[in-house]
């Protein structure tokens, strides 16, 4: 068994590169945002024969209020274009809290698409629904960990643009449990794979 991490930005990268990263420097790759996270993935699929889990990690936007910036989910439904996928849980389950999610082509910033989207799912992004289509056409397990990062309200991406700059510290916070649940879900894959 063979796995990687797909993470989409340097940004959300830099929270899970750190002294003591528990995944190999090589098991990292960081894909790009949109559908180049799915052109990515094709990539490392064509170069990784041995290739059995995706774990993909990042930041997220909150369509649900209950939810707020630094919550942390184990993604179990992904929607896009009216389009649905179930993800089942990590082997062994993680005692992690379900989100479901909608893909989008553009980041959500306005209140008139987050309701509407928030019907559909609790939290929003770019990738997830792309690379869970590649991983049912090709029978690899996936497991998508999303941190929420923004409430859909207002832009972030100065942060995603400039990670040197001086980050707000909820932001700061949302990195640090993305990181942990990337830890512990990577720890959980590797014990698995042992059986």
């Amino acid at each position: 068994m063979d796995q990687i991490l797909l993470i989409p930005t340097q940004f959300e990268a830099s929270f899970i590169k750190t002294p003591g990263c528990v995944i190999p420097g090589g098991n990292i790759h960081v894909s790009g945002i949109g559908k180049k996270t799915a052109s990515t993935l094709l990539k490392i699929i064509e170069n990784k024969r041995t290739l059995t889990d995706i774990l993909l990690a990042g930041f997220a936007g909150s369509l649900a209020e209950k939810f707020k910036i630094g919550d942390t989910f184990i993604v179990d439904k992904v929607y896009y274009k009216g389009n649905c996928i179930s993800i089942p849980e990590p082997s062994p389950p993680a005692n992690i809290a379900k989100a479901s999610l909608f893909t989008v082509k553009k980041p959500v910033f306005d209140e008139k698409t987050r309701t509407t989207l928030s019907v559909f799912a609790d939290l929003v992004d770019m990738e997830s629904y792309h690379v869970a289509k590649i991983c049912a056409e090709k029978n690899l397990r996936l497991s998508v960990i999303r941190t929420v990062s923004d409430q859909c309200r207002k832009s972030i991406i100065k942060y995603f643009r400039d990670p040197n700059q001086d980050l707000p510290p909820e932001i700061k916070q949302a990195g640090k449990n993305l990181a942990e649940t990337v830890k512990i879900i990577w720890q959980l894959l590797c014990a698995y794979k042992q059986y």
